[in-house]
């Protein structure tokens, strides 16, 4: 039970932290850079999928998995 309040507490401080903006409003629409927006999101979906696949890769030949239930060789 404390550990719901205590988390709710944290929540409630970002939430106060966050909720305040302080960025002018310019006279001009803002726009994005989708381009580059896409790169990065791009990247980022990347690279954790690489150390996933490195991960599994790593564990089924260290433990010999594959070659137990799938008859595959590295």
């Amino acid at each position: 039970m404390i550990s719901v309040v205590f988390i709710t507490i944290l929540n409630d401080f970002t939430m106060a932290t966050v909720s305040y903006d302080w960025v002018r409003v310019s006279k001009k629409p803002e726009h994005f850079n989708l381009k580059v927006m896409f790169i990065i999101a791009t990247v980022l979906a990347i690279v954790p999928l690489c150390e996933w696949i490195t991960l599994i890769v790593f564990m089924f030949s260290t433990y010999g998995l594959l070659q137990s239930k799938f008859f595959v060789r590295f």
